[in-house]
């Protein structure tokens, strides 16, 4: 797939991929964080 694609399609996948790494990342960070809240209120 990566063969067939542009030194420009492969740093905009690249990109992606990266961006889609970092939210969930992040995303799990603040659930994490979100949950440690929840069990100091309780």
């Amino acid at each position: 797939m990566f063969l067939k694609m542009s030194p420009e399609e492969r740093l905009l996948a690249n990109d992606n991929a990266a961006r889609a790494i970092l939210e969930l990342r992040n995303a799990f960070k603040q659930q994490k964080l979100s949950s440690r809240g929840c069990e100091r209120n309780t």
